[in-house]
C-alpha cells in the first residue's frame, strides 16, 4: 500500500496538481531558478502524491518587460517512473507552444491533457509529472511560470475507495 487512508483523504477534495517545484542540478542548458533567459530551459514538477488522472492543463507565463510573444516558448510534458529524476523521462503528448495556453492579451486557454493510446493517462503514485519549458526567444526572459494540471477529484476518491476497499464513515464496504 503506497498511501494510508489519511493521506488519500487529505487529497480527496483537491482538483489540481501544481507543477511548481523547480528541478535543480540538471546541468547543460537547464537553469536552477527563474528567470529563464533565451536558449535556456527549466523543469517544473510536483511533490510526491497519490496517483491521479489529469483532465486539462492551465499555464501562466510571465515574460520580462510585459512581452506577450508566447510563441517563443516550447513546452513538453514528461513522466518519470518512481525514483528516477535524471534524463528526460517519457514524453507525454506533443511538444506545445506557449500560445496554445495563452492569448496575446494574457488570458488563459485550458488545454485537454494529452491521451495515450486514445485513453486518459493515469499518473501513478510512484510517478512524477514534469514540464520542461524552453525559451526559444532572442530577447525576453521568462520571469515566472505557473502550471496547473486539473483532475476530477470525485472520480479520484471513488477510484481510491474501489481499489483499496476503503470506506467512508457511515457507508458500507464496497
Amino acid at each position: 500500500m503506497n498511501y494510508s487512508q489519511r493521506t488519500l483523504d487529505e487529497y480527496s477534495d483537491d482538483s489540481q496538481v501544481n507543477l511548481e517545484d523547480i528541478v535543480t542540478g540538471l546541468g547543460g542548458d537547464f537553469v536552477n531558478a527563474f528567470p529563464v533567459p533565451p536558449t535556456k530551459l527549466i523543469r517544473l514538477t510536483h511533490k510526491s502524491r497519490p496517483g491521479y488522472t489529469p483532465t486539462k492543463i492551465a499555464i501562466d507565463l510571465n515574460l520580462a518587460g510585459g512581452a506577450s510573444n508566447y510563441l517563443d516558448f516550447t513546452l513538453q510534458f514528461y513522466l518519470f517512473p518512481g525514483g528516477v529524476s535524471t534524463g528526460l523521462g517519457l514524453e507525454v503528448g506533443s511538444q506545445m507552444r506557449g500560445n496554445q495556453f495563452l492569448n496575446k492579451d494574457g488570458t488563459q486557454i485550458h488545454v485537454p491533457f494529452p491521451q495515450y493510446r486514445n485513453e486518459s493517462i493515469d499518473i501513478g503514485s510512484l510517478e512524477t509529472l514534469a514540464l520542461v519549458i524552453k525559451n526559444n526567444g532572442a530577447a525576453n526572459n521568462l520571469d515566472s511560470a505557473f502550471v496547473t494540471v486539473y483532475y476530477n477529484n470525485k472520480e479520484f476518491y471513488a477510484l481510491c475507495k474501489k481499489r483499496c476497499g476503503c470506506v467512508t464513515p457511515g457507508s458500507a464496504p464496497m
